[in-house]
């Protein structure tokens, strides 16, 4: 099933190069205002994409919490194993 494989390479992706392994993801409006002000353009640009990537991830844990009540068991055992080992190795949105 092309579904099953799309969900591995997505959290692949995640795992070995988008998420820092060190720390949870940051939204932007979280940075103290002093940061902000002291940052480099650079860093600015980095925040930035910190937070799209925050929203990116939360987007695809809530799709596969979404499968993993779906009625296709194959894909239901798929989205709760991927959901586990994002989990355990890297409990970014452990309240969803």
């Amino acid at each position: 099933m092309l579904c099953i494989l799309i969900l591995d390479t997505v959290k692949e992706l995640f795992l070995e190069d988008l998420l820092p392994p060190e720390r949870k993801l940051v939204k932007f409006e979280m940075r103290s205002l002093a940061t902000l002000n002291a940052a480099t353009e650079k860093q600015l640009i980095v925040w930035a994409y910190e937070d799209a990537l925050k929203v990116q991830y939360s987007t695809f844990i809530k799709s596969l919490n979404l499968m993993s009540s779906d009625t296709v068991e194959k894909l239901r055992g798929k989205s709760i194993s991927i959901i586990q080992e994002l989990l355990g190795k890297h409990p970014e949105q452990e309240q969803v």
